[in-house]
């Protein structure tokens, strides 16, 4: 059975890939900074590695003899300067492979990728697939998720408080919205089959295209309450972003995010039957993000 190596496997979709992973009888390395929450996995048969992204030597001994590493950069919002910090992680990454010799990298990207700059928080995305064109050798599939549904889950408080939902985006502007599940179920099957060769890119762009007023009615429809969308101004949006903690770079770069995928930044890649993955608005509305509204 292949050696699989997964970064951020304590994350929102590295640790469903790391399950899904296991559940089907693999004994993957799995590297993540907590070891505490990497415990469960250890538990189960996964060989796990407590470390930061950022250290060269560790990662690249974990990598040694793998067939396949899922790399993924970190979103660090409290970061004061967040570019640097995603390229921080992606050099680091970069090294690791080079050293190690690992053949097949699958690296979990975005959408809005393709071009790099005026993407606020994914640039550092985008430039690490550029960083991943200069391996030799190395074979590395590039998927691209758009919006996932789980960032629906940032407006929770807003929704239980003040009974609206929004983004400093226009009602009307639709996008791909996917499943963090969907996004998992891609990634298994990729690292398992390593049927790619090159440098390529990949989008997950869910069952369809998304206007925000449509969400919006189908959040409120699955929690049982009237919902309506309110768009933000682009400074209380980034407000509310420091006010949590997040940086005012973070904040600035998330908030040009929002204008540029107002603008069609997250409709440029080509829906396709591959491209499109099952799960639904609706029922991820229902299923996942109800529970988590009104958690028994």
């Amino acid at each position: 059975m292949k050696k699989l190596v997964i970064i951020g496997a304590t994350g929102k979709v590295g640790s469903q890939v790391s399950n899904l992973l296991l559940e089907k009888g693999y004994q993957p390395t799995l590297i993540a900074r907590n070891a505490e929450r990497l415990e469960p996995f250890r538990q189960r048969g996964a060989h796990v590695v407590a470390t930061s992204v950022t250290d060269v030597e560790k990662l690249t001994e974990a990598l040694r003899g793998a067939d396949a590493i899922l790399t993924m950069i970190a979103s660090n919002g409290a970061a004061p300067d967040f570019l640097l910090d995603q390229r921080l992680q992606a050099n680091a990454l970069f090294e690791a492979i080079k050293r190690s010799g690992v053949p097949y990298v699958v690296n979990l990207s975005s959408a809005g990728c393709h071009v790099t700059e005026g993407n606020g928080v994914i640039q550092g995305l985008a430039e690490f697939e550029v960083l991943l064109r200069q391996l030799p050798n190395v074979n590395v599939l590039n998927l691209r998720p758009s919006f996932y549904m789980e960032n629906t889950f940032y407006a929770l408080p807003l929704i239980k408080h003040q009974g609206i939902y929004g983004l400093p985006i226009r009602p009307t502007t639709s996008f791909p919205m996917v499943a963090t599940q969907d996004v998992a179920q891609v990634i298994v099957e990729k690292v398992a089959a390593l049927d790619f060769t090159g440098n390529t890119v990949l989008p997950i762009l869910g069952a369809k295209d998304y206007a925000l007023a449509e969400i919006t009615a189908l959040l409120g429809a699955a929690i049982g309450k009237e919902l309506p969308y309110v768009p933000f101004s682009l400074p209380d949006f980034t407000a509310g972003i420091r006010a949590s903690g997040g940086s005012a770079d973070y904040a600035a770069r998330f908030g040009e995010l929002m204008v540029a995928s107002d603008h069609g930044l997250l409709n440029y890649e080509r829906r396709t039957p591959e491209t499109t993955t099952p799960t639904t608005f609706a029922d991820f509305a229902q299923q996942v993000f109800a529970p988590a509204y009104n958690p028994l």
